[in-house]
């Protein structure tokens, strides 16, 4: 069953290439979709699509509020 994992962050560039790493190692990558929701100012986005990995990314535009969390 195809599983979908969304995943908020802001400014975890250090952080979120040892996330999805995790994430696929749990899941076969044929059942899942990730979705990376991003505000940040950092280097995430590039991080992300270094790994090679088929991952949706939502930019969101910076706002007090964090809507995705």
């Amino acid at each position: 069953m195809p599983v979908s994992i969304v995943i908020p962050t802001y400014n975890e560039g250090d952080k979120i290439r040892d996330k999805l790493l995790n994430v696929m190692k749990s899941y076969p990558l044929k059942y899942i979709e990730i979705i990376l929701v991003d505000s940040s100012a950092d280097n995430i986005v590039e991080v992300a699509k270094s790994l090679g990995i088929p991952i949706k990314i939502i930019k969101e535009r910076e706002s007090k509020v964090k809507y995705s969390r």
